[in-house]
């Protein structure tokens, strides 16, 4: 979430989702893109669609914008057109944050879960599954010590990295074991 409070990650918001919280995700994307592709969570997200240009042209329909539906999230494609709803939300009174990067965020978003070994294991290495939820991907950082493997990373590198020094090592070698259309991965870079 930003310093202002005016947005929120998307990790942050697939926590709150996943917890049942009362919340209302207004995506602001156009009909096409929005039945081809939405948020989902561990838990059902109560969800409004509404195209940004309709709230352009018609700043009216704002008010079609239940204010006693909890917290309000805006996202979009990558989090410009929603930052505007949110903001003209806020003008109105209504309690709304942009979802920070949007869709593509979601997309690229890797949820890290460690995985359970046995006692004696984990005193040597630590096993970490990256969730790519809004895609439906995993992937793993295998890490001992000062050094970390990644096993089949997608694309965006930086998640991987940013994960790795975290935890104090550097990824020293990368694995990929399914190269196929729907997975792209990031291990050649």
């Amino acid at each position: 979430m930003s310093a202002s409070g005016t947005e929120i990650a998307v990790a942050a918001l697939l926590a709150k989702i996943d917890a049942g919280e009362r919340i209302l995700l207004l995506d602001v994307r156009n009909d096409e893109e929005f039945e081809r592709w939405r948020v989902e969570g561990r838990e059902p997200v109560a969800t409004m669609h509404r195209p940004y240009f309709d709230f352009i042209e018609d700043e009216t329909l704002l008010g079609e914008v239940p204010r006693d539906a909890g917290e309000v999230f805006v996202i979009c494609a990558k989090g410009d057109s929603s930052d505007l709803i949110a903001q003209m939300l806020r003008d109105r009174g209504v309690a709304a944050r942009n979802v920070a990067g949007g869709m593509v965020a979601y997309g690229e978003s890797l949820l890290p879960a460690r995985l359970p070994l046995d006692p004696d294991e984990a005193e040597s290495f630590e096993i970490w599954q990256m969730n790519r939820r809004g895609k439906g991907c995993l992937s793993y950082v295998i890490r001992s010590g000062p050094e970390a493997v990644v096993v089949d990373p997608s694309r965006n590198l930086a998640e991987y990295e940013r994960f790795v020094a975290s935890r104090d090592a550097k990824i020293i070698a990368v694995f990929d074991t399914h190269v196929h259309a729907d997975h792209v991965s990031g291990g050649p870079r």
